[in-house]
Order: C-alpha cells, then structure tokens, then sequence
C-alpha cells in the first residue's frame, strides 16, 4: 500500500476522507457536538485530509474510521429519521436525520466508486 502513502487521491485519502465526514455528519450536524481529533486542530488546507492520511500508517487510517462509527452508531441509537439535527442547512433550512443518512450513502457510494478504479487499475480486474 506503499502507493497510498505517497499519493493523496489513493485509498489512504478516501478513508480519511469518509472517516472526516461521517465524523462530521453525526457528531457535529446531528448532535451538535465539536469536531474530534485529529480534525479539531487541522490546518485545513486545501485537502488536509487526503495529505494528511497519505502519512499515516493503514491500522491508523482503519482505527480511526472505526472510532467515528461507533461514535456514529451512538449517536444515531434512539433517534428518528424525521428528527432535526442539531444544526441546520447553510441557507438556514432544517435538515433531519434522513437527510444526513442519505448523504452520507451518495458519499460513500461515491468514495467506493473511486475505491473501485483504483483497485482496477491496479489489478486489471473489472466488476
């Protein structure tokens, strides 16, 4: 996995990338909560987080994403789809659990679309 620490748009930068935002979505959007290390005192920059996990070792990249969906479980046990969130849209409109849950699917499917093409261009295997 040599090629994903030296390549940010690799592997290492999408699961961090996902992990940030499911953070994101679940800790401070649904429960108002502040944002968890290592992202409370990042430097964002442009793509801090793809850099950034290009320089972690991949349990690192893999603990992290694990911690921030337990967190996300947590948050999420005992709530409705239909309840607001703790913040609320950029243009001030509510945004509810579905919300975040649906968004948080279109990223993922995304990020493992991406997932895909490089595991294809790697292996030449397609499906």
């Amino acid at each position: 996995m040599d090629a994903a620490r030296t390549d940010p748009v690799l592997v290492a930068g999408q699961a961090d990338e996902m992990t940030q935002l499911t953070a994101y979505l679940h800790r401070q959007r649904v429960a108002g909560e502040p944002p968890p290390e290592p992202w409370a005192s990042a430097p964002w920059e442009q793509d801090w987080e793809w850099h950034q996990a290009a320089t972690w070792e991949q349990e690192e990249v893999w603990e992290l994403y694990e911690v921030a969906v337990a967190r996300a479980e947590a948050v999420l046990a005992g709530r409705r789809a239909d309840q607001p969130a703790a913040t609320t849209m950029r243009a001030g409109s509510p945004m509810n659990l579905r919300w975040v849950l649906l968004h948080l699917i279109e990223e993922y499917a995304r990020h493992l679309g991406h997932a895909d093409l490089i595991r294809e261009s790697i292996d030449g295997q397609t499906g």
